[in-house]
């Protein structure tokens, strides 16, 4: 075991999170596109199981696991409606994929690639798609509420191995989008394969439907997927902070933060010297802004990291048994004031952990009563030192030990989580 101290700061709160009673009956899914309006979410595609596994090649990326349906999750009421899609419909397959990038901007949602299967005869998933979609979100919602046809919502579609990517992340700023990381995995599935990591921030317009002023800002350094990347709001400006990614040469997890600079084809990173100590890979995350301050901090929830902290001995573990990268509970603050970013790792007993090994490839859902529209948490509207519930943790990986396998699978998350934050 090694002894790991975390770089501290007095974040002014914690993060904590405690079970929704009674438990809303809605269906658990992973590395699924998501979307709002108003009280209600839009969920396309992801897996129904935990983690992929890493043995019995014929059951990896099954197809019979993926999702096939479209859910819209009602926060009003805590009810979900499903529209069940047609699976021998060729043109829905890409809706069957997991670890899409997307974003919201308004009423739009993109859809960037995603790994699944190009054939409705498909047992495994073996093709990342090249394609972008644009979706009506509140017409989406609607023909899955009337049971009726989601072509109709879907406002156009690009086809192009410039956005042939899975396991990255989009972003769309002042009418330019951002596709960072990722990578292209041709073929099924095996742990003796790698797939193509772009190493690249790809850059592009849409403009009448067409992928347009594309560049591609390239490095080794970028080789990253399964990550986090959020928008960092400044008063100066705002700009994108990459937090961890896998895999280094080593089959580890990266630990050091890149911070990317938007300006279309003049687009700038630098990688930070701060090491990350856990929550590597993709998980529920939570950005929340104080402007008076000019001070944003990003809770990372769960997931999976190189670091793991264990409470009776009071150390942190590099990996489990040979696992370089366990299921975690930490919640760690990544916080970004005055030019710089600090890391604050919630440690009990004096700070909360999760419940439970969660958070990977999870979704936090905001409260809107404290969040701005693009979900970002306005710290000015919690008022006092009570408890305030910010929002929810939905969906992901669970599993029952930090190094999930045959004998203890890990599943999908079925649990709705109540997210909270109390001000000390």
């Amino acid at each position: 075991m090694t002894e790991v101290v975390s770089e501290s700061l007095d974040a002014g709160f914690d993060i904590s999170v405690r079970t929704m009673e009674p438990n809303p009956s809605i269906p658990g899914l992973q590395s699924a596109a998501w979307a709002r309006s108003g009280n209600k979410v839009l969920l396309i595609g992801g897996r129904k199981t935990g983690f992929h596994g890493l043995s019995g090649l014929d059951t990896i990326f099954n197809s019979r696991l993926a999702n096939k349906s479209i859910y819209v999750l009602d926060m009003s009421t805590w009810t979900s409606t499903e529209l069940k899609l047609n699976p021998k419909d060729q043109s829905m397959l890409q809706f069957f994929s997991s670890n899409m990038e997307f974003f919201q901007d308004k009423d739009t949602l993109y859809i960037v690639g995603g790994y699944g299967t190009t054939k409705i005869t498909g047992s495994r998933s073996d093709f990342t798609f090249d394609k972008m979609l644009a979706i009506n979100v509140p017409l989406m919602i609607s023909q899955v509420e009337s049971q009726g046809d989601p072509q109709k919502a879907i406002l156009y579609t690009i086809q192009s191995p410039f956005v042939q990517v899975s396991g990255g992340e989009l972003i769309k700023q002042a009418g330019t989008f951002y596709l960072m990381f990722g990578q292209n995995y041709a073929g099924a599935y095996t742990i003796n394969k790698t797939g193509n990591y772009t190493e690249a921030i790809r850059v592009f317009k849409v403009i009448g439907g067409k992928l347009a002023d594309t560049a591609s800002i390239r490095n080794s350094e970028l080789h990253r997927r399964d990550l986090n990347v959020v928008v960092i709001p400044q008063k100066s400006g705002s700009f994108f902070a990459t937090f961890g990614g896998v895999f280094t040469a080593a089959g580890n997890g990266f630990d050091q933060p890149i911070y990317i600079t938007p300006a279309g084809l003049s687009t700038s990173y630098r990688i930070d010297t701060l090491h990350q100590l856990t929550s590597q890979y993709n998980c529920a995350r939570v950005v929340i802004y104080d402007q008076a301050t000019d001070k944003t901090t990003v809770a990372l929830m769960g997931g999976i990291g190189r670091f793991q902290y264990h409470v009776d001995s009071a150390y942190w573990e590099d990996g489990d048994d040979g696992a370089l990268l366990p299921f975690v509970k930490t919640i760690t603050q990544m916080q970004y004031v005055q030019g710089n970013m600090a890391q604050r790792v919630q440690i009990p007993p004096g700070s909360p952990e999760l419940p439970a090994l969660l958070g990977a490839n999870a979704i936090f859902l905001a409260n809107p009563d404290f969040s701005f529209s693009d979900g970002t948490i306005d710290y000015a509207k919690i008022k006092g030192n009570l408890t305030t519930i910010i929002g929810y943790l939905y969906g992901g990986i669970q599993s029952p030990s930090p190094s999930s396998n045959d004998v203890n699978p890990s599943s999908v998350n079925n649990q709705m989580y109540e997210v909270i934050l109390t001000k000390k």
